[in-house]
């Protein structure tokens, strides 16, 4: 009696079932053995059979083939054609098995796998390529390609061990044109040294998977990556997870006449998993241990020019006031003979020359200050590159099994498996992927990482020294008279508060550009901003706050520079301004940063600070972290907006504006002290 069916697609799969997560590099990611001379070859024929052309589309054998040659590979495989043989003709299928057996060599080990349609005719077997429209019974023998093609090439190879796969045990699409009805393949008789394994039991059938592999692919993808299994053990576990998965509808079945021992991954599973762990643990420890050494010869560095710079400032210094106590002798009773023109001359001129020299020097530091942290920068940006592939690898493999039909049970084990190789995630919600991702890719802590969700990125501002105030003599008379001003180390936000970042602490969204989550909150007052901070620190636990006017002046110019606006004597280059803001706010962090790296301190919406407002502040103000006047008719917002003039935008530019005031050009961003 005629029977026929479908063989069942298997596939090695990297993302599926529950120990899947955990050896699709979640828990152990297996490096691909290194071969030696005593080392026998591995060579494999991938081949899933998808589009059918007269017999309807199935959804697995082709994503299983690409997932059984990726996983093969990984454990140290050759793949005959360089990768998956996917949706073959009968003609190529049939040359594909021909060459396959042609390249083997006694001692090779050779595995083929084959996804797809599969039939068998009076106890013999046949792989269905894409091309068959089979009309007749008798028409299989010419329009497929027999399974003893295959065994006849794997015997004359003489290989020390052959696995052959077949995952082709659905319906027969071809039943109705057969005398009779039935399914799933014969049993075989293999060449010795063989072991073939089928996705079912003879003479039954199963069905492609509800997601992207098949329920067989997915355990025998997991099992062939467990390190120290022998290759019967791991078709043992196949057959115990499909069968429960399934609840015993489908029965994985080999039928073996191995005679030698091998195992996809060989030695211990414990003791490979402990030496991936050690490795990568030095590993981690030797390029943080690099890092550090450069950061610590940056700063030193940095201290040395620094002291030297130190060095001619002082000397500077002496020479001003020497020629400051000249010339305040002059014309009078205490002047003396050489108290005259002529030695001041010289005097002054000695002075440019250190004057020149350590301008130069503090450019040369500047230069090389920005080289070392750019080669910095870039050892942590790829850190965060690989972090970051890795991380997306495991994320894809839980989602894939959190969204399958057979993996929704083991979402649990799934997420533990995730958050033991990720340790700092341990107190990631289950499911919060972007987090967890955040947490592992920027090496930092979750409440570290909410909070930066709450509030953005601060940059470190150093403390320093710098003459505040209208230094181009631009005529704005409360900016004057240019003072000088050292501020303590603060942290300052890298871009205005967003609108996004106040709706998540307020609960709502004032701004007349609303729908804009990446543009800064608009149509808040001084007063609306207290309110903020009050709930942003009960919230958070923190001390954010608005920086002084001195902090926010000195910010943008980035550390006190003599910079018009923030970050460059161009405005179009940093800013968002009447002459290019096209009446509206923008997405914050679009210009060009400052010299400190941070955005829009010039331009996009002007910025609320603590300060009351005095129109003579600056002719009173204290040298040591001033913080205006005690009282005032209003405070004082800074940095222009997108519908202000270009002047609105310098750094030194003040306005006066009652608490109460809302304008949809006036936002703020936060400050931090370092000791908060």
């Amino acid at each position: 009696m005629l029977v026929r069916a479908l063989f069942c697609a298997t596939a090695f799969l990297l993302t599926f079932t529950a120990a899947f997560a955990a050896d699709k590099s979640i828990d152990l990611r297996v490096n691909e053995p290194s071969a030696t001379a005593a080392a026998p070859r591995r060579l494999a024929l991938v081949v899933g059979n998808s589009a059918y052309r007269f017999s309807g589309v199935l959804a697995n054998p082709a994503s299983d083939a690409e997932l059984m040659a990726k996983t093969l590979k990984e454990v140290g495989f050759q793949l005959h054609g360089g990768g998956a043989q996917v949706n073959l003709t009968r003609a190529a299928l049939d040359q594909a098995i021909e060459s396959f057996g042609d390249s083997l060599r006694p001692g090779d080990v050779a595995l083929f796998y084959y996804s797809g349609h599969g039939l068998q005719v009076n106890g013999e077997n046949y792989l269905v390529p894409v091309d068959a429209d089979i009309k007749k019974e008798a028409e299989v023998r010419v329009k497929t390609v027999p399974v003893n093609l295959l065994f006849a090439k794997l015997e004359g190879a003489g290989d020390v061990v052959n696995i052959v796969i077949l995952d082709a045990c659905r319906n027969n699409p071809f039943a109705r044109s057969f005398r009779s009805s039935g399914g799933g393949l014969a049993a075989v008789n293999a060449p010795t040294g063989t072991i073939v394994a089928f996705s079912t039991g003879p003479g039954q059938v199963a069905e492609d998977g509800a997601g992207k592999n098949s329920t067989y692919t997915a355990a025998l993808a997991q099992y062939v990556r467990e390190p120290g299994l022998r290759v019967e053990d791991v078709f043992k576990k196949v057959r115990t997870s499909v069968s429960s998965l399934t609840k015993g509808s489908q029965t994985p079945w080999e039928n073996t006449s191995l005679t030698g021992d091998f195992s996809f991954i060989e030695g211990d599973a414990l003791a490979l998993k402990k030496a991936a762990l050690a490795a990568g643990g030095k590993e981690k420890a030797a390029e943080l241990a690099a890092l550090q050494r450069m950061e610590a010869e940056a700063a030193q560095l940095k201290e040395k020019e620094q002291a030297e710079i130190a060095k001619h400032e002082d000397e500077l210094a002496q020479l001003d006031e020497q020629i400051a106590e000249m010339k305040n002798r002059l014309g009078t009773p205490a002047a003396t003979g050489s108290d005259n023109l002529q030695n001041m001359l010289a005097m002054v001129r000695q002075r440019e020359e250190p004057a020149k020299k350590l301008e130069t020097l503090r450019q040369k530091r500047e230069i090389e200050e920005r080289e070392r942290q750019a080669e910095i920068e870039s050892i942590k940006a790829e850190a965060r590159a690989q972090r970051s592939a890795l991380v997306d690898e495991d994320i894809k493999a839980y989602e894939e099994i959190v969204n399958s039909f057979y993996g929704r049970e083991m979402s649990d084990a799934a997420w533990q498996s995730l958050v033991r190789k990720y340790p700092r995630a341990a107190e990631v919600d289950k499911g919060d992927l972007l987090l967890l991702r955040q947490v592992v890719v920027e090496e930092t802590t979750v409440e570290s990482m909410r909070l930066r969700n709450i509030v953005g990125d601060f940059v470190r501002v150093p403390g320093g020294c710098y003459l505040m105030g209208d230094n181009f003599s631009d005529g704005q008379g409360d900016a004057k008279p240019v003072h000088e001003v050292c501020i303590d180390a603060f942290s300052i936000g890298k871009t205005e508060v967003t609108q996004a970042q106040w709706r998540q602490v307020m609960g709502s969204n004032p701004s007349h550009f609303s729908g804009c989550d990446s543009c800064p909150v608009e149509s808040v007052s001084w007063d609306d901003v207290q309110e903020y901070l009050l709930k942003l620190n009960m919230q958070t636990g923190e001390h954010f706050r608005l920086p002084t006017e001195a902090e926010w002046e000195y910010a943008a110019r980035s550390g006190g520079k003599q910079e018009k606006y923030a970050g460059s004597d161009s405005i179009d280059a940093v800013a968002w301004y009447s002459g290019n803001g096209v009446k509206k706010t923008h997405h914050v962090a679009q210009k060009q940063p400052n010299g400190l790296g941070l955005y829009d301190m010039s331009g996009n919406v002007s910025e609320w600070v603590q300060d009351w407002y005095g129109s003579d502040t600056y002719s009173m103000s204290p040298r040591k972290n001033p913080k205006g006047p005690p009282a005032g008719s209003g405070r004082v917002d800074r940095g222009g907006s997108w519908g202000a003039s270009a002047f609105s935008a310098r750094v030194y530019f003040r306005y006066d504006r009652v608490t109460g005031g809302r304008s949809s050009v006036l936002g703020f961003r936060l400050a931090l002290s370092p000791s908060q």
